[in-house]
């Protein structure tokens, strides 16, 4: 099922702050070119694991109106603030 979907695991170590935080990012829109004015950024979902522990999906929204341009924005839970 997952067979040919790449997973790129980052990690650093010395960095300036310490924080934990797994990306996924999913494939390009095929033929956002043709549908859309400007470049189709690709959709994303986050885990932060640490600080601040939060789960939160960037996606891309076409703005309001007539234009068929895109913005992206983001569906955000925040552990702390959900659960407090």
């Amino acid at each position: 099922r997952w067979e040919g979907i790449p997973f790129i695991f980052k990690a650093g170590k010395a960095l300036n702050e310490r924080k934990g935080e797994m990306r996924i990012q999913f494939k390009d829109v095929p033929a956002a070119s043709f549908l859309f004015e400007s470049k189709c950024p690709r959709n994303e979902l986050v885990m932060r694991l640490q600080p601040n522990e939060a789960i939160y999906l960037k996606t891309n929204v076409k703005t309001p109106g007539f234009s068929s341009s895109l913005i992206q924005k983001e569906l955000e839970l925040e552990y702390e603030t959900r659960f407090s």
